[in-house]
């Protein structure tokens, strides 16, 4: 019951390895999940374009596009996919983040509040280093997300202002 929320701009390999990794999965988890990814305006390589795999996909997916290209309008792009999301629990990073598959088996089968806002720790590429925490990886139900009020869209063009929805997390 879980919508992965992926932000995409103009980065097309990745896209793919999303693709690919969430192919390989489990049929157990890719019935439970979905992915939306949510383009924000790319100019070289949409999204829509690459979304159309030879045999087809084998999970869900829904592909959006931002039409005007807002430089950093990534906070848009995550509004617009915790719309759309049909799942009850929603899974919010970024493109070049791998969500390995078992940490989704786990979000599935875990007794979770759903009034509680989850951070994530992380792994470096290896999978076995540990990294920090990243300021736009969340876990939390559709509801919550609107108690936060979504990303402010204000913001579209400047880089670095996840300070502001991580503050209103706090009091949600």
């Amino acid at each position: 019951p879980i919508s992965v929320i992926m932000p995409y701009y103009d980065n097309p390999g990745m896209l793919l390895k999303q693709i690919e990794e969430f192919s390989m999965m489990d049929h157990e988890v890719r019935d439970l999940m979905e992915l939306v990814i949510v383009d924000d305006g790319s100019p070289e390589h949409p999204a829509a374009e690459l979304c159309k795999p030879e045999g087809g996909l084998t999970f869900a997916m829904q592909v959006y596009r931002i039409d005007v290209n807002i430089r950093w309008n990534q906070d848009a792009a995550r509004n617009i996919g915790a719309k759309h999301a049909e799942k009850k629990w929603l899974l919010l990073t970024d493109i070049d983040h791998i969500i390995p598959e078992s940490t989704l088996r786990y979000l599935m089968h875990a007794h979770l509040g759903d009034k509680t806002i989850y951070k994530f720790s992380r792994l470096e590429f290896d999978r076995v280093t540990p990294y920090k925490v990243h300021p736009n990886t969340w876990f939390m139900t559709g509801k919550m997300y609107e108690r936060v009020g979504g990303y402010d869209e204000r913001f579209a063009g400047y880089y670095g202002t996840d300070w502001d929805f991580r503050d209103r997390t706090i009091r949600a």
